[in-house]
C-alpha cells in the first residue's frame, strides 16, 4: 500500500520507523514558520493520527525517528531542530508517547544549545535505554559534527569532530593546572585537550603534539609525539593541581618552546596554545616573544573572568583578533576547536549501534577533498574514539554518506552518493574490530543520470535495502535489494 498525508500545505516525511502494529512517520509541515509532524498509522496503513509542534512561531523540523517499547507504550522519539529566539537553531530530541488512550501531544523531551551558533539533530537510534544522536553544531563558518548520549533520559556523554587540514605540524598544548581550577573544570579542560587531539591529523610525517602542564612550576607530560592514543592517555593521567598552586604562565611557556626547538622538526611549522583561567604570577611576555621570535606561533586561550585581555593579547601571536581566544566557562572550551587550526566542517548524518551494543557508528560529510564520506566508530559505554575511515571517489568530487546499519559478525554498511555522474549511489561494507575496520567490499550505481541513496534498513538474514532518488525520468524513488557477504573467513562477494 502507499499512503499519503496532505495537510492543505507543503508536508515531507523524512524519518519512518516500526513497532509491532504500529508505522511513525516524523518529517516536517508548513503550517506557521514550519512544524516537526508526527504521523501514525497501522501496518495495515489505515491512518491513526497526526501531531505536529511549534517552538515559539519559528522554523521547526523532524529529521529522523525512533521507538521504544514498554509494557504496550510506545515512546516515539523524533530528532530533529527547533528555532530559538535568537533566531539560531537548538539540536531537539521529541517525544510522543503512544498508550492505550492514543498518541499523545509532541514536547520537547531534550535539547541541545551549545552557547552560540546553530545545532541541529539528524539521526537518531534507540536501544534499550539508551539514545544517541548525531547532527552538527555550526558556531561560525564551519560546522562540527556530535554524538551525544542519553540513557533513561539522562545525558551520559558527547563527543565531537571536526576534521583539521592534515599539514604537518609540531604542536605544544599547555594546560593551566593552578588551585583556581577545581576538579570538574580541569575535567572540561581534560575533555577539550583529547577531543582537540582527535580533531587533528595525528601520526607519522603529520601531526606531533606534546603536553605541557603548569601551577608553580611547569613539566612535559609527554614529549612530541605521533601517537594520538598514548597523548591522550598522557592528558587522562592529569589530575586538578593543589589549591595553593599558583600560575607561572612564563614558566609554561618556556617549558614548551624548549620541547618545540629541542624535539621539534626544523622543516616544520610549530605552534603553541597556552590555556589559562587566571592573570600570570610571573611575566610571560618575555617567554612569549622569545618564541615566536623563533617562529612558534601562539594561541592565548583565556577561561572565565579572572583573565587579563591584555596579557592574553601580548601573549598571542598577531592579529588578536586570530589568536587571542576568550570563552565565558570550561563548558564552552570545545566550542573553539576548530578556531585553533584550519577547520574543516563534519555533518553526522546517519548512526547505529552494533548487533552487541558496544559500538556506535556515525556516518556523514566533511569538507575535505573536495566533499568526503567518514565513517567513525566509538565505544557506547563512554564515548572514546577507536577508529574512523575517510572515503573519497577521487580528486575534489562530492560525497556524502547519509545512512549506517550494522549486521550480524560485526558488518557495518554506509550508504550515500558520490560526485560521479552528477552523483552515484555507493554501499560499502566494513568489518569492525575493536582498533579498525577491515574494507571488504563498494558498490557504485554508475548509472549515467543522477541517483541519491537516503535510507539503509538491514533484516536478520542480512539483507539490505537502499532507498533513495533517481533521476532517470524527472525525479522517480527507488528501492534496491543486496545479499551480503558471508562471514569472515567465508568466500563470496555482494550480489
Amino acid at each position: 500500500w502507499e499512503k499519503v498525508y496532505d495537510n492543505g500545505g507543503n508536508e515531507s516525511g523524512y524519518g519512518v520507523a516500526v513497532s509491532g502494529p504500529n508505522v511513525y512517520v516524523a518529517g516536517r509541515q508548513g503550517t506557521k514558520n514550519g512544524d516537526v509532524l508526527l504521523l501514525w498509522y497501522d501496518i495495515d496503513g489505515n491512518f491513526r493520527r497526526a501531531r505536529s509542534y511549534n517552538w515559539a512561531g519559528g522554523a521547526d523540523i523532524g529529521k529522523s525517528v525512533a521507538v521504544r517499547s514498554s509494557l504496550g507504550v510506545d515512546y516515539v522519539d523524533i530528532a530533529g531542530q527547533r528555532q530559538n529566539n535568537s533566531g539560531n537553531t537548538d539540536a531537539v530530541i521529541f517525544r510522543a508517547i503512544r498508550n492505550n488512550l492514543g498518541l499523545n501531544a509532541i514536547s520537547i523531551y531534550r535539547a541541545y544549545d551549545n552557547g552560540g551558533g546553530n545545532e541541529s539533530a539528524d539521526s537518531i537510534v534507540m536501544q534499550g535505554s539508551d539514545t544517541y544522536i548525531t547532527g552538527y553544531h555550526q558556531p561560525a563558518n564551519y560546522a562540527n559534527m556530535f554524538l551525544r548520549k542519553y540513557s533513561s533520559g539522562v545525558f551520559q556523554w558527547m563527543k565531537t569532530y571536526g576534521p583539521i587540514e592534515a599539514v604537518p605540524e609540531d604542536i605544544a598544548l599547555v594546560l593551566d593546572r593552578s588551585g583556581s581550577i577545581d576538579a570538574i573544570e580541569f575535567n572540561e579542560v581534560k575533555d577539550f585537550a583529547k577531543n582537540f587531539i582527535d580533531a587533528l591529523y595525528v601520526g607519522p610525517d603529520l601531526i606531533r603534539v606534546s603536553v605541557v602542564e603548569f601551577g608553580t612550576n611547569a613539566s612535559v607530560v609527554i614529549a612530541l609525539s605521533d601517537d594520538a592514543s598514548a597523548i591522550k592517555s598522557a592528558i587522562d593521567g592529569l589530575s586538578a593541581g593543589p589549591l595553593n598552586n599558583l600560575t607561572y604562565i612564563g614558566r609554561a611557556i618556556d617549558a614548551a618552546q624548549n620541547q618545540l626547538s629541542t624535539n621539534g622538526r626544523v622543516d616544520m611549522p610549530h605552534s603553541m596554545i597556552v590555556l589559562t583561567d587566571g592573570f600570570a604570577n610571573d611575566d610571560p611576555t618575555t617567554a612569549a616573544n622569545n618564541a615566536k621570535s623563533a617562529g612558534t606561533v601562539i594561541y592565548a586561550l583565556g577561561v572565565g573572568g579572572g583573565v587579563d585581555t591584555a596579557q592574553l593579547n601580548n601573549i598571542s601571536s598577531d592579529p588578536d583578533s586570530v589568536y587571542t581566544i576568550r570563552v565565558s566557562d570550561f563548558s564552552d572550551l570545545n566550542s573553539i576547536i576548530g578556531r585553533l587550526m584550519i577547520a574543516k566542517t563534519a555533518i553526522g548524518r546517519g548512526v547505529a549501534v552494533s548487533q552487541d551494543g558496544q559500538t556506535v557508528f556515525v556516518t556523514g560529510y566533511q569538507s575535505t577533498g573536495g566533499g568526503d564520506v567518514f565513517l567513525r566508530a566509538y565505544q557506547a559505554s563512554d564515548g572514546d574514539y577507536m577508529w574512523d575511515e575517510v572515503y573519497n571517489s577521487g580528486g575534489t568530487q562530492n560525497d556524502v554518506g547519509r545512512v549506517v546499519a550494522t549486521g550480524n559478525a560485526d558488518r557495518v554498511y554506509i550508504t550515500g552518493s558520490q560526485g560521479t555522474n552528477s552523483d552515484d549511489v555507493f554501499l560499502q561494507e566494513y568489518f569492525s574490530s575493536d582498533y579498525k575496520a577491515f574494507w571488504r567490499n563498494t558498490l557504485i550505481s554508475k548509472l549515467p543520470y543522477q541517483d541519491i541513496a537516503y535510507g539503509l534498513a538491514i533484516n536478520s538474514s542480512d539483507e539490505l535495502y537502499v532507498a533513495g532518488y533517481k533521476n532517470s525520468n524527472g525525479g522517480e524513488a527507488f528501492l534496491s535489494k543486496y545479499s551480503c557477504n558471508p562471514p569472515r573467513g567465508d568466500t563470496g562477494i555482494s550480489n
